[in-house]
């Protein structure tokens, strides 16, 4: 589980970057 921790709070990190970014595109773009 430890070794698996990393990667998967990469893969998390990763997803919640890509979330954000499309949630400011999409607040932009009903803005």
């Amino acid at each position: 589980a430890e070794v698996g921790f990393e990667p998967r709070s990469e893969f998390v990190q990763r997803a919640v970057t890509k979330l954000v970014a499309g949630l400011k595109s999409t607040e932009h773009e009903t803005l």
